[in-house]
């Protein structure tokens, strides 16, 4: 297994986990990918916008809530993150692939600069600072959690097949 973070132009994040299931044919993958999503989102027809099981491809959209821990210091901070994801089925492995994420509120793109840059009324430096790396922190283990989130549902498919 192997889990990345890259960046892309614009030091854009994307975070890319490669999962190998080798018990399980590609077909067997999809439908177990399809399943995963279905109860990690509770509704797969609302998050997915394509599949193709021949192609071993499913492409959705889909979005969660941040709000600081902080009501006073993290004020004017909250707002949906959305963010496309992608799976890739082949022989044993497949491959999420989480990008365009964003945030509907002052951080806008997610990127993987150290500082944010942008001007927000009302913060100083050090609380503008303080609170971007609360967001940073908070969607990257959102996206960790996510990947193992659907690696378990996948993997555990294949676990409980002679049940």
């Amino acid at each position: 297994m192997l889990v990345a973070i890259s960046i892309y132009s614009q030091d854009e994040y994307k975070y890319q986990e490669v999962v190998d299931v080798p018990n399980q044919t590609p077909n067997e993958i999809f439908i177990n990918l399809q399943t995963a999503i279905n109860l990690v989102y509770n509704s797969a027809p609302d998050v997915i916008q394509f599949e193709d099981k021949d192609a071993g491809k499913i492409i959705g959209k889909a979005l969660f809530h941040y709000k600081g821990p902080d009501k006073y210091i993290y004020t004017g901070s909250e707002g949906n993150v959305t963010y496309t994801f992608l799976f890739d089925v082949k022989e044993g492995k497949y491959r999420m692939t989480v990008e365009n994420i964003k945030q509907e509120g002052p951080f806008g793109t997610f990127t993987n600069s150290e500082r944010f840059e942008g001007r927000y009324k009302g913060w100083g430096d050090a609380k503008k600072q303080t609170v971007y790396q609360n967001y940073k922190e908070s969607v990257i283990n959102y996206l960790t959690d996510l990947g193992q989130s659907i690696k378990s549902k996948v993997v555990k498919v294949e676990n409980d097949s002679n049940w």
